[in-house]
């Protein structure tokens, strides 16, 4: 089960403090609206307000730790609910209810209070990234500390690469920063392919720094997956903006959450659980304005609340499924309401599934881990090709449609990369069909975890796969391939029969504008370099005319 982690839990414990603190204030608010419905009955904006102020008490005390507020403000909005059409020879049994509830929510904070529950402002510190630095230079982590420190990164040390993969196999991180010392030889570059080997880092994102700008160091650099490759010495607004880089391309594959719930505190109170398990939370009060958020957010998942002043959650759940966009969007009710004819209702409009308030940490993160990874799945199998792992033809385009845009908008560049495996029918013929799956899912792992996060990968069909890098000059591309070549090459492979084998693959290379300016054109230029290189010979990389 998914539990909070320690800064979780402190954050959210602050959250409960605050809370405390404007409790007071919330039941004060709730007994003048209670007022006002006793002075006139009849005034139906009257009664609504102090069923909505008791409404989001029943949702938000019990979350927040005080329980026993949350049952006293649910009898209060169900009493206030019957007002309107109680006859005149109940309403006093009505009133009696309610004011014997608004005693017990007073009761039950003044003995929070007693106990010992503190009732103080604690600011909520915002969610750090975690970026381990591998480096032995002392002086360049205190630099990054007190940088990260102004710009909300948790720096993590590791002194040697040992070190930095026992600390990745224990730990998640954002990124990782590796120091290119001298005398280092191919330990970095080892170590990022090692780290990228750990189970959940196949797209961790890698940076490296180095007194040396040499041209084989950069290459090896984008070849092991370095996103920046940052020189010595590093003044401080040039670590930050690097810092900021490295980490946004792991933020934005980190699942987007939207949460929609009027009561701000409660937003905050989701948003500090969410944070620290990896997941980007956007947050809206005003179910009204969601049409237009949605479509900037792009969610991966919608936490929505039922009752909210402005609009409906069902009906909000039903526009949504009437989308061809959003028909398959996870959406999670959250609502004070945990009644049968309630969960019906929420099911009936649509939702995946329904968490009744007060919410628990642990529930709310299992619920929503299970429904991303099942929403992850349904994309990977319309998206990705089962034997590689890579994109396949119609997202591997829309990637790249988007990548060839943005160039335009940027007067950008990127280059694209066709690889045909070597021979492969006389893999296939000798050696099976199974082994030559074999081959082309090592190539597809291989080419998973080799260069840059935001790299698109792609099996273009058969035997042919297609990479396509952003903001890359062509000469380290080219060198960038020629070394997963080299890599390619030295793996051994074996039939059923145990007879060993390697492959090899030849590949064209095309860059934006200076080969074309269209997708199209990039294409057949690519296409011919590749049969060109496998006309000289195979087992190379052709990128010039």
């Amino acid at each position: 089960m998914n539990r909070p982690n320690d800064n979780t839990t402190s954050r959210l414990t602050a959250l409960q403090e605050k809370y405390a603190r404007h409790l007071p204030d919330k039941l004060s608010a709730l007994a003048r609206a209670i007022g006002k419905v006793k002075i006139d009955s009849s005034d139906s904006s009257s009664v609504a307000e102090a069923i909505l102020l008791a409404h989001r008490l029943r949702g938000t005390a019990g979350t927040h730790g005080f329980p026993a507020v949350g049952v006293a403000a649910q009898q209060i909005e169900e009493s206030l609910q019957t007002i309107p059409r109680a006859p005149a020879g109940e309403s006093k049994h009505v009133w009696r209810r309610i004011n014997a509830a608004m005693s017990d929510a007073r009761a039950a904070l003044a003995s929070s209070t007693k106990r010992g529950s503190p009732i103080y402002s604690t600011e909520v510190v915002l969610e750090r990234a975690k970026l381990l630095t591998v480096t032995q230079d002392t002086e360049f982590v205190e630099h990054a500390q007190s940088v990260g420190h102004k710009q909300l990164f948790t720096i993590i040390h590791a002194h040697s690469c040992s070190e930095a993969l026992e600390k990745a196999r224990h730990m998640c991180f954002d990124a990782v920063l590796i120091d290119i010392f001298d005398g280092a030889d191919d330990a970095p570059f080892q170590l990022a392919r090692e780290l990228r080997n750990v189970p959940g880092n196949e797209s961790l994102p890698l940076g490296f720094i180095s007194g040396s700008a040499g041209m084989d160091l950069r290459i090896s650099a984008a070849q092991s997956g370095g996103s920046i490759f940052i020189e010595k010495p590093i003044e401080a607004t040039t670590l930050g903006a690097a810092l900021q880089q490295i980490v946004a391309a792991r933020r934005v594959r980190q699942p987007r959450i939207l949460v929609v719930d009027d009561d701000e505190e409660f937003l905050a109170y989701v948003s500090s659980i969410l944070w620290d398990e990896g997941m980007t939370v956007h947050t809206l009060a005003d179910g009204a304005q969601l049409p237009d958020m949605i479509d900037q957010v792009k969610p991966d998942l919608l936490l929505l609340d039922v009752n909210m002043p402005s609009v409906s959650g069902l009906d909000v759940c039903q526009m949504l499924r009437s989308s061809s966009r959003w028909q398959s969007l996870p959406i999670i009710f959250l609502t004070a309401y945990n009644d049968l004819e309630s969960r019906l209702a929420a099911f009936r409009a649509g939702c995946d599934d329904y968490l009744p308030k007060p919410v628990i940490p642990e529930e709310l993160l299992t619920r929503i881990t299970i429904r991303l990874e099942r929403a992850q799945l349904i994309r990977d199998r319309a998206d990705k090709d089962s034997l590689t792992g890579l994109l396949l033809r119609r997202a591997f385009l829309e990637g790249l449609s988007g990548m060839t845009s943005e160039a335009r908008r940027h007067d950008g560049r990127f280059s694209i990369c066709l690889i045909d495996v070597d021979h492969f029918k006389q893999i296939n013929d000798f050696h099976g069909h199974l082994t030559g799956d074999a081959v082309l899912s090592t190539l597809g792992k291989l080419l998973e975890r080799r260069f840059r996060t935001e790299d698109l990968r792609g099996r273009w069909g058969g035997e042919e796969f297609i990479l396509a890098f952003r903001d890359q000059a062509k000469g380290t591309v080219l060198g960038a391939i020629e070394r997963v070549l080299d890599e390619f090459r030295t793996l051994r492979f074996s039939d059923e029969h145990e007879d060993e084998f390697s492959a090899t693959f030849s590949a064209g290379l095309a860059t934006f504008p200076d080969d074309g300016n269209s997708i199209h054109a990039l294409l057949e230029v690519s296409d011919k370099r590749l049969y060109r290189a496998k006309e000289q010979g195979r087992n190379r990389v052709i990128a010039l005319p």
